[in-house]
């Protein structure tokens, strides 16, 4: 937003901007702090869905009850450690 003593122009975000910005609030709802994130689904301009990485439902949140945490060997070698309790979108 722009503001002078003669008029104030508003800077509408563009769509990007737009569906990214309700991504990082659906985020805040992630239960687990070693993956916060959400996304937004959409099509044509029209959210479809949005998700964030947590536990499923009627499980304890990692957050709550700590990590359970496994070791991931991938084909190229490289080592990741999962959270397994988490479903991530």
């Amino acid at each position: 937003m722009i503001n002078d003593a003669s008029h104030i122009v508003y800077n509408r975000p563009s769509w990007d901007e737009y569906f990214m910005e309700i991504a990082h609030t659906v985020s805040k709802r992630a239960t687990c702090d070693r993956g916060r994130s959400g996304c937004v689904i959409v099509r044509d301009k029209q959210i479809l869905v949005t998700g964030y990485v947590g536990s499923p439902r009627g499980m304890a949140h990692c957050d709550d009850v700590g990590h359970q945490l496994k070791r991931v060997v991938h084909e190229d070698g490289s080592v990741l450690t999962h959270c397994v309790r988490t479903i991530h979108v």
